[in-house]
């Protein structure tokens, strides 16, 4: 199979279009951000972008063919969190505020970034901003661990969880192309995988702890040339050990943070102790319990569609072993619970019709595909973003964007194939 065509696409000949994109990128990827940033209150300045991105989209993605549309599979699950609105009886206008945003980028935003995810340069485009997004959230997680300063609005506080997404879906995109790039650019990717470990790990995230590592698995078993990872191993960590033999912790963590750390190792250590363990663990468990107390009374439509929604459901409190933990008004912190106790048994549905209809093309992604660096690696950052979804919770949008990325990789084969035929080529895969 051959590339070519679609690498003759340079997003950058497009300047409005490549800047409006990648403010966008960088406004999911920074709540604080879009929320100092916003012109118009109430209404994030990406709602622009997107609509600016959507009316200028270049000839060469209008093109691109689309053998399944995503915001037309995507309908059954809209259409019932649309009809349960009169039923919503606990945070109605955040669910009508958080369902309207969906249908926003499910409509002008995510069908045109799998599409220009199926392009080189759209990919490279893709992991430059959200690079540079997760640096800022490195550079504010760092300042407030180190100097107890915290970035908030008067409706968003800075917390771990942002850090986490950004991490977890940035971190095998710059792993891949510092395999990929040559020169000063694959100092840059690199340099910047260090820092953003510098900020990632001492936050103590168990989530992250487990991910990162996978993704590197993954990332070594199906993507990278396996001659050439030691070589990368050295390059991109002796540096790390050599400023670490200069420089004591001290010198780049405060003593809250290194303590916080250390205090985040225990909690991970006392998960095997039930005496021990952490009331935060058990309570992710209970989120489980409060969807079928949930689901015992709205069975069908849940009770809205809005982490707010789930969150005012009082489902008092349940025994966990000998421990007595609340789960009355606590957000799922689990996109897929949420989901289920928001939109039902039949929102359910709805989004397992999605997902099988998308799973349906991405299984078809040839191995060779897959071993191209930054198109694996890309994968491998949907599945860890998607892993990531049961610690946090995040809009359908968001998580069908999560899908299109796996399923933008098929979009390349299935539109180079028609070139392919189109051109009298032979298709060898």
């Amino acid at each position: 199979m051959e590339y070519n065509y679609f690498d003759k696409f340079r997003i950058w000949e497009y300047p409005i279009y490549f800047l409006c994109l990648g403010y966008t990128y960088l406004e999911l990827s920074n709540p604080i951000l879009a929320s100092l940033a916003q012109v118009i209150p109430k209404v994030p300045n990406s709602a622009f972008t997107v609509i600016i991105c959507y009316f200028i989209v270049p000839r060469f993605i209008k093109e691109i063919k689309f053998p399944l549309d995503i915001f037309k599979v995507s309908l059954p699950f809209l259409i019932i969190a649309f009809i349960n609105i009169p039923f919503i009886t606990a945070e109605q206008t955040s669910s009508i505020q958080q369902l309207t945003a969906t249908i926003f980028y499910m409509i002008f935003f995510v069908p045109q970034v799998v599409k220009l995810l199926s392009i080189k340069t759209g990919r490279d485009h893709f992991v430059l901003f959200n690079t540079i997004g997760t640096l800022i959230i490195c550079v504010q997680f760092y300042i407030s661990i180190n100097m107890n300063i915290f970035f908030k609005t008067e409706t968003i506080e800075f917390s771990r969880n942002h850090l986490v997404s950004s991490v977890a879906l940035v971190f095998p995109l710059l792993v891949g192309y510092s395999f990929l790039l040559r020169g000063y650019k694959k100092i840059l990717s690199i340099l910047s995988f260090l820092f953003i470990l510098l900020a990632a790990v001492p936050s103590g995230s168990r989530t992250l702890w487990i991910i990162l590592p996978l993704e590197l698995i993954l990332l070594y078993l199906f993507v990278l040339p396996k001659k050439t990872v030691f070589v990368w191993v050295i390059s991109a960590f002796f540096p790390f050990l050599i400023i670490f033999s200069i420089f004591g912790r001290s010198d780049f963590y405060s003593e809250s943070a290194l303590y916080n750390f250390q205090f985040r190792i225990r909690k991970l250590v006392e998960l095997a102790d039930p005496e021990l363990r952490d009331g935060t663990v058990i309570k992710r468990y209970g989120m489980i319990r409060k969807t079928q107390l949930i689901l015992d009374e709205h069975p069908f439509l849940g009770v809205g569609y809005s982490n707010r929604s789930f969150a005012s459901f009082d489902a008092g409190s349940a025994y966990f072993g000998n421990r007595l933990i609340k789960l009355g008004r606590i957000d799922a912190h689990n996109t897929y619970l949420n989901l289920i106790g928001g939109t039902g048994l039949l929102g359910l549905a709805g989004f397992l019709y999605f997902l099988l209809k998308i799973f349906r093309y991405v299984k078809l992604i040839s191995k060779k595909s897959i071993k191209k660096i930054d198109c694996g690696a890309i994968l491998v950052s949907s599945l860890g973003a998607l892993i990531l979804l049961n610690t946090t919770t995040a809009p359908f949008h968001l998580l069908a964007l999560y899908v299109g990325i796996a399923y933008s990789i098929f979009l390349m084969q299935y539109n180079q194939f028609l070139y392919n035929i189109n051109n009298k080529r032979v298709y060898n895969d």
